[in-house]
Parts: structure tokens; C-alpha cells; sequence
């Protein structure tokens, strides 16, 4: 679960902090640090809201949505779906990320992995960070396959995945891993903003 957002993080901002050659967009990239911030705030309401419990909760007994574990699930979809409308936010303006002067479609940095027509639809169409599936406790994910990387093929660049947290245990490891994410983006996010503190002022931004 966000993995792909984390590679693609690395891929793309790895490229402008190696890299003395101007960006295409002041502005686009300041926007897509404002999205991350976001996305950020996003995975931590998942990994400590109601994510990790074990159903014993009072809050959780004698609810209007049933068994404890409707309520759970009723609430972490939420906080799921709000993840979810920035991550596609996010990964939109990553792809228009490019070195001046690129070509729109094949110019920017994620063009190179995927063709860029495709990845717009099935992120705009199909992503999801993931949600629990109705009657269940079973997580379903719908992100895009990194090990994919040929943008001059058309395939299919999703990949599949079921993560069961029918169990304690299940629920803490998948928390650990979100945080895990979290912390990569963090860093990420403090570079991208030192960059254009050292290189914008605010007419570039407006």
C-alpha cells in the first residue's frame, strides 16, 4: 500500500535534486509540494485512527452500524477515501513534472515509466489507495505497477493486491508499513521545500 507513491516520489524528485537544470513549472511543483503535504497528513489519520484495534473498544460496542468491526470498517473507509482523492490529486501533478522545455507528453520524468495517456486514466478512473471490502476485513488495492516501466507499450500498468486484517497483528504491520511511507514522503517533502526556498521567491509562485 503506497509503495507506488513512494517510488514515484524518489524517481521524480531524485531527478530534480541531482539535477541544475531548470523544472517547467515553478508554480506546478509548489503545488504538487502542497498536495504532499496533504497526502501526508492523509496516511497518518489512517495508520492512528482507526486502523490498529482489536474490536474490544467501548466506543466501538452497542453502535446504530452493528458489530464493532462495521463501525471499524465504516470509519477507516472514510479516512481511506479521503487518502485516496489526494493520492490521485498527488500523482496527477507528479506527472506533469518535467525539465524545461520538455514535450508535455513525453517530456515529463514519469513518461519515461509509463505512457503518459494511460497513466492519466487509470489514475484519474481506476486508483485506489485501497478499501475494506463490504462484510469483510479484507483490504483491496488498485495501484499502479512499478516494476512496469515501458511507456511505449500500452499494457495494463495496474497491479492488484488483497491485504487481509482480519487479525491484531495484520492491522499493526500494515500501520508500521504506512508509517514507514510516511516517512520517506516526509523526507522527500522537506527537500523539495528546502529547493525552492533556495531558488523561488514569491512572484514565482503567484
Amino acid at each position: 500500500m503506497l509503495k507506488d507513491i513512494t517510488v514515484l516520489t524518489q524517481y521524480v524528485f531524485d531527478q530534480i535534486l541531482n539535477s541544475k537544470e531548470e523544472i517547467n513549472s515553478k508554480k506546478h511543483l509548489y503545488d504538487t509540494y502542497r498536495t504532499l503535504q496533504k497526502l501526508i497528513n492523509d496516511i497518518d489519520l489512517v495508520a492512528n485512527h482507526y486502523l490498529v484495534l482489536d474490536f474490544q473498544e467501548e466506543f466501538l460496542q452497542g453502535s446504530s452500524f452493528g458489530k464493532p468491526i462495521d463501525k471499524w470498517r465504516y470509519f477507516l473507509n472514510e479516512d481511506l477515501e479521503k487518502l485516496n482523492i489526494n493520492a490521485i490529486e498527488y500523482l496527477q501533478k507528479l506527472n506533469n513534472i518535467a525539465f524545461k522545455d520538455a514535450d508535455c507528453f513525453n517530456g515529463s520524468f514519469l513518461s519515461q515509466r509509463f505512457n503518459f495517456k494511460s497513466y492519466y486514466g487509470f489514475v484519474r478512473d481506476n486508483y485506489s489507495v485501497g478499501l475494506i471490502e463490504p462484510c469483510s476485513s479484507d483490504m483491496i488495492i488498485v495501484n499502479l505497477d512499478i516494476q512496469r516501466n515501458d511507456p511505449e507499450k500500452r499494457f495494463n500498468i495496474s497491479k492488484f493486491q488483497r491485504i487481509s486484517l482480519e487479525t491484531y497483528e495484520s492491522k499493526v504491520k500494515l500501520q508500521k508499513h504506512l508509517l514507514e511511507q510516511k516517512g520517506i514522503l516526509t523526507k522527500y517533502f522537506k527537500c523539495i521545500k528546502n529547493y525552492m526556498l533556495n531558488r523561488y521567491n514569491l512572484e514565482d509562485l503567484l
